[in-house]
């Protein structure tokens, strides 16, 4: 290999390193503040075109519905520093519905509720959460039955003062078998093989810096989208506290 060539190599290599060490800085920073996280999966059991079936009549405690879903929300403190009561100010975290009704609630868990002293309030359609204090991975999780279809009938709404609250994407665990997580996970592996060879090949042919570029992106872009396929395929609740992840098994079948 020519000096050109390492030359090549070297400036390409260099700033994919700074820019790596940049975004685990940036992580192992953010991960000391507070990070009030938050996810919820929705299984419909009567959807509401049910409902506008002749002779159909559908109750819940002697309330007529047309629908029936439950939605299963998990808040956990993704921080290192401590959430408290000082953070939310006058209005507590709840879960509210504009257009469908919250028929009832149970908690499901809370850990550890001897630091969280969780309280909550169910009125005018809305749930409301007070608390201590959570530290990093405590939280509860909120079984919730209403009237909606999805996870956009139900709305978390939380003020945190200067705090940004965070959702976790959750994607359904059973909805494809493995052949076919396989089959897309191969496709993208083989898809990041070739631009890493095409890279290796502008090097060795003194390729335009510009075609680089081109080449390194795509390649950046193939990593995320393999990155991604594996985050959704085999690790679907990744981001939740490993205590509160048996309780989406329950409902996502």
């Amino acid at each position: 290999m020519q000096i050109d060539d390492i030359r090549n190599v070297v400036s390409i290599i260099v700033p994919i390193i700074t820019g790596s060490i940049t975004v685990l800085n940036f992580i192992k920073n953010r991960k000391n503040k507070r990070i009030p996280s938050y996810t919820l999966m929705t299984k419909s059991f009567i959807p509401s075109e049910c409902g506008n079936l002749n002779d159909l009549k559908i109750s819940y405690k002697n309330i007529d519905i047309e629908s029936f879903s439950v939605t299963t929300f998990a808040f956990w403190n993704n921080g290192k520093t401590e959430l408290s009561f000082n953070d939310y100010g006058k209005t507590p975290p709840y879960l509210s519905s504009d257009k469908f009704k919250i028929l009832d609630y149970s908690i499901l868990d809370i850990y550890d509720n001897s630091f969280i002293n969780l309280k909550e309030e169910f009125c005018d359609n809305k749930l409301s959460f007070n608390f201590n204090t959570i530290s990093q991975n405590q939280g509860y999780v909120v079984k919730i039955l209403h009237t909606g279809n999805a996870n956009k009938d139900i709305t978390f709404n939380c003020n945190f003062n200067n705090i940004k609250c965070k959702k976790v994407l959750l994607f359904n665990k059973k909805r494809t078998d493995i052949f076919s997580k396989l089959a897309f996970t191969t496709v993208w592996f083989l898809l990041l093989l070739l631009t890493a060879l095409f890279i290796f090949s502008g090097i060795l042919s003194h390729a335009e810096p510009k075609k680089m570029l081109i080449l390194v992106l795509s390649f950046f872009l193939v990593i995320l989208g393999l990155v991604s396929n594996i985050r959704e395929s085999y690790i679907p609740y990744f981001g939740i506290p490993k205590r509160f992840q048996k309780y989406f098994d329950e409902i996502d079948y």
